[in-house]
């Protein structure tokens, strides 16, 4: 069983892997699997590497949920961790990036009123705008 701060950890990276493959950037995730699962034999690098494509895929496509991809995600790292406890520093790396790194912050921003507005959701009104 692991301790609770390695849980942490390990749902961290978990959901970093789930948030850069969210986002588009699987070969983010992809680098980052293949430098957790480097001590790995071929058989499980091949797997995780299957993995990371198929589960960009699902989550794009909206046929697999978040959370489960997160879960499946932790017990592949946590029982990856228990034969090969070198990874544990790659994997608290990906649980720490923060947007200083270069991690991608998800957030909501809502815009009103009049002027331009780049994104999707807007309220307002868009035709003011001058083309001096």
């Amino acid at each position: 069983m692991l301790d609770p701060g390695m849980a942490e950890i390990i749902t961290g990276a978990a959901g970093s892997l789930v948030a850069y493959s969210l986002n588009g950037q699987v070969d983010a995730v992809r680098g980052w699997v293949g430098k957790i699962f480097k001590a790995g034999s071929k058989e499980e690098q091949s797997l995780s590497l299957r993995s990371v494509e198929s589960d960009a895929i699902a989550l794009s496509r909206g046929q697999a949920n978040e959370a489960d991809v997160k879960a499946r995600w932790a017990i592949l790292l946590a029982s990856h961790v228990a034969e090969h406890p070198e990874a544990l520093q790659v994997i608290n790396d990906l649980a720490s990036r923060s947007s200083e790194s270069g991690a991608m912050v998800i957030g909501v921003q809502r815009n009103e009123g009049s002027g331009i507005f780049i994104g999707r959701d807007m309220s307002g009104n868009i035709g003011e705008f001058d083309r001096k």
